[in-house]
C-alpha cells in the first residue's frame, strides 16, 4: 500500500466473496485499542488470501506493535488472516478463521527491510482469543488416532 495515498480508512461490516488474490486489505490498529479501522469483515470462498493486514505507516506506535482483530475468514485457499511487516510485537485477537488452507499466519521482521532482518532483536507474536478451524478432508467415521 501506498501510504501517501493511503490515510485515515476505516473498513467495517463488509462482506466479500469469491475474490481473486486477496478477500480484503488494510491497516492494524494500536495495540490494546478495538477501533472500526479493519472490524466485523469476512471474507470467504478467496481464491488467495482472506484479510491481508499490514501496519498503518502513518502510526507513531505501530513500529512497537501492532494488532489485527475481529476479521473473519472462511474456505480461502491461502491463509485466512496474514499479517507481515516490520513491527515488535504482533497481536491477534478474535479472529475467525474456517476451512482455509493454512489459517492465520502472523510474520514479523525487524530491520529496514525484510533482507535486513536483526536475528538478535526481541519480537513478539502473541494470538489470543480467536477461533480456528482446519480444512483437512476426513470422512465421517469413528477413527483411532
Amino acid at each position: 500500500m501506498d501510504s501517501a495515498a493511503c490515510s485515515d480508512i476505516h473498513v467495517f461490516n463488509n462482506i466479500i466473496g469469491g475474490a481473486e488474490f486477496v478477500g480484503i486489505t488494510g491497516y492494524t490498529h494500536e495495540c490494546g485499542e478495538v477501533t472500526d479501522v479493519m472490524f466485523n469483515n469476512t471474507a470467504h470462498s478467496i481464491e488467495g488470501k482472506g484479510v491481508d493486514v499490514q501496519t498503518d505507516p502513518t502510526s507513531s506506535t505501530q513500529t512497537t506493535c501492532a494488532e489485527m482483530s475481529y476479521s473473519n475468514s472462511y474456505k480461502c485457499t491461502e491463509q485466512g488472516a496474514i499479517f507481515y511487516k516490520e513491527t515488535k510485537e504482533i497481536r491477534v485477537t478474535n479472529m475467525v478463521a474456517v476451512d482455509n488452507i493454512l489459517g492465520i499466519a502472523a510474520l514479523l521482521a525487524t530491520g529496514n527491510s525484510w533482507t535486513e532482518v536483526s536475528l538478535g532483536s526481541e519480537v513478539t507474536i502473541s494470538i489470543e482469543d480467536n477461533i480456528i478451524i482446519g480444512s483437512t478432508h476426513v470422512p465421517n467415521g469413528d477413527y483411532e488416532c
